[in-house]
């Protein structure tokens, strides 16, 4: 395996917090918006009626609604700590160039 060193690339992590954005705003819009909200098929529980099974659906489908939503909401946040974390890092990396780029003109 040959070595390879890696750099940094402010430029890619830029790129893919956009890529993760648009994602988190897909989900929303798309998905939680589209479906759960304005009166989308998944904003309203469907009509079980009264017959034999009909508390068993109606359980079935508030927790399968219950479950999506909460995964949804959990990958949108989870998709906002990767790009705070990933602007942290950029953050980190720019005072960290900028001090050794200080460093070194000194030491000339």
């Amino acid at each position: 395996m040959a070595n390879q060193n890696r750099t940094f690339d402010p430029d890619a992590v830029d790129e893919f917090i956009s890529y993760l954005e648009s994602e988190a705003e897909a989900l929303k819009s798309k998905i939680i918006e589209h479906h759960f909200k304005n009166d989308g098929a998944l904003g309203r529980m469907p009509a079980f009626g009264v017959g034999g099974g009909s508390d068993r659906l109606r359980s079935d489908y508030t927790a399968f609604h219950a479950s999506t939503w909460a995964n949804l909401q959990g990958v949108v946040a989870a998709y906002t700590g990767f790009i705070e974390t990933l602007e942290a890092i950029k953050d980190s990396y720019a005072a960290a160039d900028a001090a050794g780029a200080a460093e070194l003109d000194q030491q000339m």
